[in-house]
């Protein structure tokens, strides 16, 4: 490889290259002499490691190095010493007196630069990125090429071979992640389930009415797709939008429109949290509206705990009435609330079969006055799916077992909701 121009006046004019580089450096990079190490298969991260204990121009010479001997064909960035601009300036500081066209990027992130370092490497001419679907690696993890991806293809116009495939990079996330066995990232940018949520009333206003002054895209080029949250911080907007893609037919002139907006806000204000409980709102909305009594009632429920053998055994007895008949059912499981989920699921599945499907997936609590003690009002979120669909609810009470009884049957009266 040969460098272009003047090599002293292109490091020169690099602004990170003041007096540091000598010009016995130079002289050492016209010789094509190593100051570390010839071996082919060089471990250039352990090298710049050492360059950390000095200057960030000399990483830039050492770099400048590997590219004038041709000794590794990848040029890994992402070192913690990097951190002022980091392997931005490093290739295009390289790119400024090197073709790098023949080159691959392997970015790490460390400080969280990976992407942002791939992708200005892609600007200088590299022609290969490598990363990690997700980001999974050691650390803080690699390049995530779930960003990469479509940063290339939608805002630098590159790899438009991908055009037909990119509305799958959400399912190609998600099926890493199952892979993987980790729970998807909701904040992750492109395909995360709030990528392309709305929550403040102006907000979710501007979007209803210009779709590209809150989307950088469309969510479904990517796979994804635009969610409105709910919460004591919406305006009619966020109802109506948030109505419509549930599938009520909902609008500013609904009568009803005003008692939902204030049933959530008061709802809120308790310690419910209808932003990731979407099964629950769909309900509340359903009874506002509609003006139906619920599908069944817990008229009783009682929950113990015994010691026998060694073990804790949780038992649960519930009595529900459905209409006018009437179910009684004990169950034991792992836990209160396991005990009480099965005794519940069991009553019902005589009235409803397809209750049979649903299975619990998550279970969360949150302490909102910790300042109570033991007395603390609790917040239970809940995770279900019946095997196609997944939905959460939620319940509230200074009772943690009051509370998971609420999202349970919020659980299943959805799931009834969705067969109905």
């Amino acid at each position: 490889m040969t460098l272009k121009g003047d090599d002293k006046d292109a490091l020169a004019a690099y602004p990170l290259v003041r007096s540091e580089i000598a010009s016995s450096s130079l002289e050492i990079l016209a010789t094509g002499k190593l100051p570390f190490t010839s071996d082919l298969n060089i471990q250039l991260e352990k090298d710049l490691r050492l360059a950390e204990l000095l200057s960030l121009p000399l990483a830039l010479f050492v770099l400048l190095i590997v590219f004038r001997t041709g000794v590794a064909a990848v040029l890994p960035i992402g070192v913690g010493g990097l951190a002022v601009a980091g392997g931005i300036a490093i290739v295009f500081g390289v790119s400024h007196v090197a073709d790098i066209s023949q080159y691959t990027i392997n970015v790490c992130s460390l400080i969280g630069l990976g992407v942002a370092n791939a992708l200005a490497a892609i600007e200088a001419g590299a022609m290969q990125v490598q990363g990690t679907i997700n980001g999974y690696g050691e650390r803080t993890g690699n390049c995530n090429l779930i960003s990469v991806i479509p940063n290339m293809h939608f805002k630098m116009k590159l790899i438009p071979h991908l055009a037909a495939a990119m509305p799958k990079l959400r399912e190609l996330s998600h099926f890493v992640d199952e892979v993987a066995n980790f729970r998807p990232d909701p904040r992750q940018p492109w395909v995360g389930a709030t990528a392309f949520a709305h929550k403040g009333g102006m907000h979710v206003h501007a979007v209803d009415k210009v779709v590209s002054s809150y989307e950088h895209i469309t969510p479904e080029s990517v796979g994804n797709h635009r969610r409105v949250l709910v919460s004591d911080m919406s305006g009619r907007s966020n109802i109506v939008m948030k109505a419509r893609e549930l599938g009520f037919n909902l609008s500013n002139e609904t009568p009803e429109l005003k008692a939902i907006l204030a049933r959530i806000k008061d709802l809120e204000h308790q310690g419910y949290e209808f932003e990731a409980a979407e099964g629950s709102l769909a309900l509340l909305i359903r009874k506002s509206m509609e003006h139906v009594d619920a599908p069944f009632k817990v008229d009783a429920y009682h929950v113990s705990m015994r010691g026998e053998g060694g073990q804790s055994i949780c038992e649960a007895t519930v009595k529900v009435r459905v209409g006018d008949k009437r179910a009684h059912t004990v169950a034991e499981g792992d836990g209160p609330v396991n005990a009480l989920d099965s005794a519940l699921r069991a009553a019902l599945s005589q009235f409803y079969p397809v209750l049979g499907d649903v299975n619990l997936t998550d279970y969360k609590v949150r302490i909102l006055d910790s300042a109570s003690g033991t007395a603390a009002r609790t917040r239970v979120l809940l995770g279900s799916t019946d095997g196609r669909e997944e939905w959460n609810t939620v319940g509230v009470s200074e009772n943690i077992i009051e509370a998971s009884l609420q999202a349970l049957v919020d659980s299943l009266e959805y799931r009834l909701l969705k067969s109905a």
